[in-house]
């Protein structure tokens, strides 16, 4: 996230959502879609900051699975934030993505779509 307002406050909020992911042809039935309450998102520790003030994620102790870790995006998580500090910032962080499959999921490529939202 780079912040190129230059503002005398300059903080800020990411937000992530997710979309339930499918397979198949619509309509889809349940063992074709892996919903956004099994998608888990975990943002963990900035990868690199610039800037000055506060760079806090939102979530931290990202662990590779099993189990899965970090929010499930069945609601809008807050990825990062930044708050105070003046002048051009930027975060990179690098977000742990975990989707949990249950056994009846059939096999095939899922397609859904997480977005980043920052105000």
């Amino acid at each position: 996230m780079t912040d190129e307002r230059a503002a005398a406050d300059a903080s800020w909020t990411a937000t992530v959502t997710g979309t339930d992911f499918t397979t198949g042809i619509a309509p889809f039935d349940a063992s074709e879609t892996v919903p956004a309450a099994d998608v888990y998102y975990c943002s963990g520790d900035a990868t690199a900051t610039i800037g000055n003030g506060t760079f806090t994620p939102g979530q931290t102790g990202c662990a590779a699975p099993p189990p899965a870790t970090g929010q499930p995006l069945s609601a809008a998580r807050t990825a990062f934030t930044h708050a105070g500090g003046t002048g051009n910032n930027t975060a990179t962080w690098n977000p742990l993505i975990t989707v949990d499959t249950a056994l009846e999921d059939i096999a095939g490529a899922y397609t859904g779509t997480i977005t980043h939202t920052v105000t």
